[in-house]
């Protein structure tokens, strides 16, 4: 029996340093992280809400001045990078190919997805020999 994906480490990588990530729609950065990335979701108050997906989490604050061109990023590594890409693709996430790339001397699996209503972009990656992660098709 298959496990599903999980994600276990999470990397802010530019401006979300503390796991807060401004939106301006707030409803809709909901629906992106709950029905497309899979995440749950815990209202905080009014203008934030906390989602949680594995040992992955950022709290959602509304923020009408939120510019999407200067959002920030954020990488999580998982458990199994192909179904994680193919599970994403099925609901809507567009996920880029899996590449390979160096990360401190070993090979890195990753691949991104774009959130455009916010303009996050995340990155999902799997450490690995170049043989041990196939790339999904």
């Amino acid at each position: 029996m298959s496990h599903p994906p999980t994600l276990t480490h999470q990397h802010p990588l530019w401006k979300l340093e503390d796991s807060r990530a401004p939106v301006r729609d707030l409803d809709a950065a909901l629906r992106f992280f709950t029905q497309v990335l899979g995440f749950t979701a815990t209202r905080v108050d009014h203008q934030s809400v906390r989602v949680v997906r594995d040992a992955a989490m950022l709290l959602l604050v509304q923020d009408a001045s939120h510019d999407p061109a200067t959002a920030g990023s954020c990488a999580w590594r998982t458990t199994d990078l192909p179904a994680l890409r193919t599970e994403l693709a099925t609901t809507g996430a567009h996920p880029g190919a899996i590449e390979i790339r160096e990360h401190e001397g070993k090979p890195l699996h990753l691949f991104f997805v774009r959130e455009s209503t916010n303009g996050y972009c995340f990155a999902f990656s799997q450490p690995g020999t170049t043989a041990s992660v196939p790339a999904a098709s």
